[in-house]
């Protein structure tokens, strides 16, 4: 229960530290993977990044824990990397040859790296980022194509 207190008071102060001249940050991601990202810094380095996505005629729901290291003397330019976990279901039509599908549930792990720009004159930030992951349940299978490029409104 301690524990948890802590844990509730450390998320509502950490609501008022950011880095990276942004706070909050929402809005799209384009590749193979595409959909919503919503990040939202808790500290100066660290941030925590929510991506829902579409591939396979299904979808994912994607959580990470991501450290940011800045690149340039006023932190518009930073290199990121970190963790988290994904839930989701698709169907594999696309991945057997005899046309039969099946659908999954997925559960696995991610891990991201990647490099991000925050425009200093108007509320935008571009990003580019490798994220593979694996499938532990489900469609058991080690992905490293999840590489996409992300442009956010900040505030």
């Amino acid at each position: 229960m301690k524990t948890f207190r802590i844990l509730i008071l450390l998320l509502f102060f950490s609501s008022f530290a950011y880095g990276q001249n942004y706070e909050k940050a929402v809005g799209l991601r384009f590749g193979l993977h595409n959909g919503l990202s919503y990040k939202q810094f808790v500290t100066h380095q660290t941030a925590i990044e929510g991506i829902i996505v579409t591939r396979w005629h299904g979808w994912e729901i994607v959580g990470l824990l991501e450290y940011n290291n800045e690149l340039d003397s006023n932190g518009s330019l930073v290199w990121f990397y970190g963790f988290g976990g994904h839930l989701g279901s698709y169907s594999s039509v696309y991945t057997h040859w005899d046309g039969t599908t099946e659908s999954y549930m997925v559960i696995g792990v991610d891990g991201i790296l990647g490099i991000e720009y925050k425009f200093d004159n108007i509320p935008l930030a571009v990003g580019l980022d490798w994220k593979p992951y694996f499938n532990i349940i489900g469609y058991s299978r080690f992905f490293g194509d999840g590489g996409g490029l992300s442009v956010r409104y900040t505030f």
